[in-house]
C-alpha cells in the first residue's frame, strides 16, 4: 500500500518544495509521486506519496515544517496537512506510448468503465500513474491488463530501513536535463470528481491528434454547488493551445466544469528519456507494461 501526505495552502514562492523534499531526503524517506496543484492566488497544494509504513514519519516531518510554511498567511489561509493511508498506485509504462496521444486517454477510459475513480494523476514521457482507492486496486489492475494486453509488475514495498549506498554511489544520480520553452499549460478548474471525466477530456484531444505532455490532477477535492470537484492541468505544444481550448470550451457545459485557462508563459524542465534508465524507470521498448502498488 501507499499513503498520501498533502500540504494545503503552501505559499507559492521559490524554495518551498526544495525545503520540504530536502528534509524528506535527509530523513531517508522514499517518495514516489509528487504532485503540485495549479496555484490559486499566492498558494499551492503539494502532495506526495510514500510507502504506507513510512506515513507516520512523513507526517511528523510535514507537521514540523508547518509553522515555517504559513509565512504571512491569515489564519484562514494557514498551511494545513492531510494524510490518507487508503490509496494505491497503478501505472502504465513503456517507450511505446511516445508520440501516441491516445494511450493516456485509453487508460483513463478503461478505469472509468470499471468504475474506478482517479484521485491523482502524474505523468512523464513514458509513464502514466494514477492514485486510486485501495479497494479499487485489484479491479484496476485486471481491467488494465486486459485492455492493453500487458503483464502486471508488482512494485515491492519500500524498506523502512535506511537505504544502503548504491554500488555506483560515485555515479551522479542525474546526468542531464531538458528545457522546452514551446509548451503551453491548459488548466481545467473544478471538473466533477467522478469516474470518466479525465477520459472524456483526453479522448477528445486524442481524436484531434493533439499530443499531451505532462498531466496533473490535483489531490484536493473542492465542493462546488454540492458537487466534489478537482482541477486538471496539462501541457501541449503552444501551436495546439488555441485548438485545445476551443475543443474543451465546446464540451465544458456538458462536463460541468469551471474556467478553462491557457498559460503560454511557462517552460517545461525535465529529465530526458535517455537518462530515465539511470533513474530506475523500467522500459519495454515499443511496448507497455503495468506497475501496481496496492495490495
Amino acid at each position: 500500500h501507499q499513503a498520501k501526505v498533502a500540504l494545503l495552502q503552501v505559499p507559492d514562492r521559490p524554495g518551498i518544495a526544495a525545503q520540504l523534499f530536502g528534509q524528506v531526503a535527509d530523513a531517508d524517506i522514499n517518495v514516489d509521486l509528487v504532485i503540485q496543484s495549479i496555484n490559486e492566488g499566492n498558494f499551492n497544494d503539494i502532495a506526495f506519496t510514500v510507502d504506507e509504513a513510512m506515513l507516520p514519519q512523513a507526517q511528523k516531518l510535514a507537521e514540523s515544517l508547518q509553522p515555517s510554511l504559513q509565512g504571512s498567511a491569515s489564519e484562514a489561509d494557514a498551511a494545513a496537512i492531510i494524510t490518507d493511508a487508503q490509496i494505491a498506485k497503478v501505472s502504465i509504462a513503456g517507450a511505446g506510448m511516445i508520440g501516441r496521444p491516445g494511450v493516456a486517454a485509453k487508460m483513463f477510459s478503461t478505469l472509468a468503465a470499471a468504475g474506478v475513480n482517479i484521485q491523482m494523476i502524474s505523468t512523464s514521457e513514458v509513464k502514466v500513474s494514477c492514485s486510486i482507492h485501495t479497494d479499487d486496486c485489484d479491479r484496476a489492475v485486471s481491467t488494465l491488463c486486459n485492455t492493453f494486453k500487458i503483464a502486471h509488475s508488482p512494485i515491492p514495498a519500500a524498506s523502512t530501513q535506511p537505504s544502503a549506498p548504491a554500488s555506483g554511489a560515485s555515479t551522479p544520480a542525474v546526468r542531464g536535463a531538458a528545457l522546452d520553452r514551446k509548451q503551453a499549460r491548459v488548466a481545467i478548474r473544478h471538473i466533477p470528481d467522478r469516474p470518466g471525466m479525465a477520459a472524456r477530456v483526453f479522448e477528445l484531444l486524442a481524436e484531434h491528434h493533439i499530443s499531451v505532455d505532462t498531466i496533473i490532477q490535483s489531490q484536493r477535492c473542492r465542493m462546488v454547488n454540492d458537487q466534489p470537484t478537482r482541477d486538471i492541468a496539462f501541457t501541449v505544444a503552444q501551436g495546439d493551445a488555441s485548438e485545445t481550448k476551443a475543443l474543451l470550451n465546446g464540451i465544458a457545459p456538458d462536463l460541468g466544469c469551471g474556467d478553462i485557462t491557457v498559460d503560454e508563459a511557462i517552460a517545461h524542465l525535465c529529465f530526458p528519456k535517455v537518462f530515465a534508465l539511470l533513474l530506475g524507470i523500467h522500459f519495454l521498448f515499443g511496448q507497455l507494461h503495468l506497475e501496481a502498488n496496492g495490495h
